[in-house]
């Protein structure tokens, strides 16, 4: 059964009106709409059933009622007349008014049209119980004689993804992101906390209303809301587009005539996937090649954006990512950058290869040195570490095509710049980067060519941030409206070095790892790192211990309290990487049953571990 109960209440807007709330109870689903903004019946709250989290971003609603700012309710259509080629535009949100309440059986319905221009439609919504979910519908309706074609409808869509003045953990406690799926009467938006706990919300189509788009809602600026900017996207509506009356699309048209004219160009092809890197290494290096020695900003030689429209190379832009690309980060990295150092790993051409090397030499090495201690060295510090990483890989694989260093000179180099982007004096030291991928490969090239000292360095300077992020409870941000740039870095880096133990306590110092178990059971233990399932059919595991770069294993056997001793204990490992199996290496135990016998005495014991094909060579 549903239940609705109606009342007003004290809270008022800055257009003088207060508010309607409805509570419906059905399904374990609370709904509870807020009816303010100068009485324009638009959603302001919406809640989970015995939950507090809010979808909408209520707590903004006092710097959210102003005309040109969208919520769930607001609509927004074009349309003309029978032979008319002009359009007409409507929008609930430009300048709005107090719309007129009709009592029709729904949660509450209105006609809109006082809040929209006056024109040749007269459209009524209703808020709507559906299986006790919360519903939207507009009814439109054509006022006089002249046939009306209507272009398009939109219906704004605003979820609580608003991030401004506010601190990471209330950004992580009140906000969520939404995601589209644009797929026409399957379309849906899923919306989900951005803790990624409690419940999740999902707007599908009502109805015969496909999602034929997501478009983006331009509003007005206010510095209190800052719409349209890195801590608020803004937000979007589904749109559908509509013509007199049902129909299935078998022609098209262009009004007027003349206008458009569409050709056949016959079938398309794919290129293979190394061709197309190649082609793009190509253009990289000939269309989007900077050579101009007598650029003001002294940005030759190097990469530069490139607008395929003009065909030309973008040399100045008002949009800020592009322009800081180009500028400050000369071509190199940033937003387009990263694709040049995998194109010289991949398809490393001798004229690609020349032209990253005197990027490299030339521009990114003297801007170094030019600029120390400014902010465009910490940046271009920061961000070329990938470029010498490509330059070891091709020249370790090719060594004809680097000319004035050894492969493990760059190496050295992509290391070095790591480190010194760590140190205190810079500013993003302890955040997560977007290359930060590199960074493991770096690593996983200083083992493998035996440079342990340096493979050593940098895991401890990445533990050390590890340990930090672990800390904290947001250790992630930057440009949060739409991404979080520093998520990368944060989950790849925790994820290699940062240790977890279910059911146990984990302690661990600069060599080794030790867990002391605390399951039930305590006759299974599993470590991840190493791929290994260590069992024993009776007593205990009370604890082990592991070496990370030895892969050796230690793990101490006790009597079970409270039940019989056993004389016994027979031990089983399984390898799930790899196809190296390990075995017990501790002197005078036997075989026994595919495993090895322990014997058990009042006292603990220890058992060594080690890989089997290490203890054949020892």
């Amino acid at each position: 059964m549903t239940r609705y109960s109606n009342n007003r209440t004290t809270r008022r807007d800055n257009k003088g009106s207060g508010e309607l709330t409805l509570n419906a109870v059905c399904y374990a689903v609370e709904l509870a709409l807020f009816i303010s903004i100068g009485d324009a019946q638009v959603l302001a709250s919406l809640k989970p059933a015995a939950e507090d989290f809010d979808f909408l971003p209520f707590d903004y609603l006092s710097l959210r009622a102003k005309d040109d700012q969208y919520h769930w309710g607001d609509i927004t259509h074009r349309y003309r007349t029978s032979g008319s080629t002009a359009w007409i535009t409507g929008d609930s949100s430009k300048s709005r008014k107090r719309v007129t309440t009709l009592s029709i059986g729904a949660l509450v319905s209105s006609e809109i049209t006082p809040t929209l221009p006056t024109g040749h439609l007269n459209i009524m919504r209703e808020w709507i119980d559906v299986s006790g979910d919360l519903g939207l519908q507009f009814t439109i309706v054509k006022l006089g004689s002249s046939a009306i074609e209507i272009g398009g409808l939109g219906f704004p869509a605003e979820f609580n993804s608003l991030f401004t003045n506010s601190q990471v953990s209330d950004m992580l406690r009140l906000c969520s992101l939404s995601d589209p799926y644009i797929e026409m009467h399957a379309g849906h938006i899923r919306v989900a906390p951005t803790s990624g706990d409690g419940s999740a919300l999902v707007v599908t189509p009502l109805g015969d209303t496909p999602m034929e788009s997501y478009r983006n809602l331009v509003e007005t600026y206010y510095e209190d809301t800052a719409c349209g900017s890195k801590v608020f996207e803004g937000f979007y509506e589904c749109c559908q587009s509509l013509r007199p009356g049902p129909s299935i699309v078998n022609s098209t048209s262009v009004e007027p005539t003349g206008a458009l004219e569409l050709t056949s160009t016959g079938d398309g092809n794919y290129n293979l996937g190394t061709e197309a890197v190649a082609s793009l290494g190509q253009f990289l290096t000939t269309d989007q090649w900077f050579d101009d020695t007598s650029d003001p900003f002294g940005r030759a030689p190097s990469v530069m954006t490139y607008d395929y429209e003009t065909r030309s190379i973008v040399k100045q832009d008002s949009r800020a990512s592009v322009s800081v690309t180009k500028v400050v980060r000369t071509g190199l990295a940033g937003h387009p950058g990263t694709k040049h150092h995998l194109i010289q790993l991949i398809v490393p051409t001798t004229m690609f290869m020349s032209r990253v090397y005197i990027v490299q030499e030339e521009r990114t090495l003297v801007s170094l040195k030019a600029t120390l201690g400014t902010g465009i060295s910490t940046k271009l510090t920061a961000q070329s570490f990938d470029a010498y990483w490509g330059l070891y890989r091709a020249g370790r694989a090719y060594p004809s095509l680097i000319k004035s260093h050894t492969w493990d000179w760059y190496l050295n180099q992509a290391y070095s710049t790591i480190i010194r982007a760590m140190k205190a004096d810079i500013g993003f030291n302890k955040v997560g980067l977007m290359g930060e991928t590199f960074f493991g490969e770096i690593l996983t090239d200083l083992t493998r060519e035996g440079l342990s000292s340096q493979a050593q360095t940098l895991t401890a300077a990445r533990k050390s941030r590890a340990d930090q992020w672990d800390t904290e409870a947001v250790p992630f941000g930057s440009e949060m409206a739409w991404d979080s740039t520093e998520q990368k870095g944060v989950y790849y880096w925790s994820n290699v070095v940062g240790l977890a133990a279910y059911s146990g306590v984990l302690t661990s110092s600069r060599t080794s790892v030790s867990v002391q178990t605390a399951d039930p059971v305590r006759r299974r233990i599993f470590i991840g790192p190493l791929g290994v399932l260590v069992t024993a059919d009776a007593g205990i595991i009370s604890n082990f211990s592991y070496v990370p770069s030895t892969g050796d294993i230690r793990v101490t056997l006790s009597q079970l309290r409270g039940v019989p001793a056993t004389a016994n204990a027979v031990l089983w490992t399984e390898c799930t990487t790899g196809t190296r199996n390990y075995s017990v290496a501790t002197s005078g135990i036997t075989d026994a049953r595919l495993g090895w016998r322990i014997p058990l005495s009042s006292a603990d014991i220890t058992i060594e571990l080690a890989y089997a094909d290490i203890l054949s060579n020892r």
